[in-house]
């Protein structure tokens, strides 16, 4: 069996999944360090999703934050489930993504594990149309 990076595995979801759910270290990104960033954002929605766009100012490795409010659901389990799966589904396109960015990630929704092909394709596409993957 070839030996291959995180990144080229084929992400699995699942509580005994040996797949690493966080974003790397580089590419993370408080809500407070988006906020810094004194730009007005870009919005691209979908039906599940919102992105928000600010470029940075030099060409540093582009970061992520994901952020699922309160209202959505107020048991933190369902919250963290969301996030997760948004994350699993930005890594494997990690690669491809233009430096010098700064983006928000907010669910309109609580996503079940079933919807997962639905949001790897949305976010797919949000990143096509905001003409942040090469």
């Amino acid at each position: 069996m070839a030996v291959t990076s995180w990144l080229e595995e084929e992400p699995k979801i699942g509580r005994n999944s040996a797949f690493n759910l966080m974003l790397p270290k580089i590419h993370r990104l408080t809500i407070g360090d988006f906020n810094k960033n004194n730009q007005k954002p870009q919005r691209f929605h979908s039906i599940n999703l919102t992105f928000f766009i600010k470029t940075k100012k030099n060409s540093e490795p582009s970061g992520f934050s994901i952020s699922v409010p309160k209202y959505l659901d107020k048991r933190s389990v369902y919250r963290h489930q969301t996030k997760r799966m948004i994350s699993q589904f930005l890594i494997p396109e990690l690669r491809e993504i233009i430096n010098g960015y700064d983006i928000l990630i907010k669910p309109k929704r609580i996503f079940s594990k079933k919807e997962g092909k639905l949001i790897s394709e949305e976010i797919y596409n949000l990143l096509h149309s905001a003409k942040l993957i090469t």
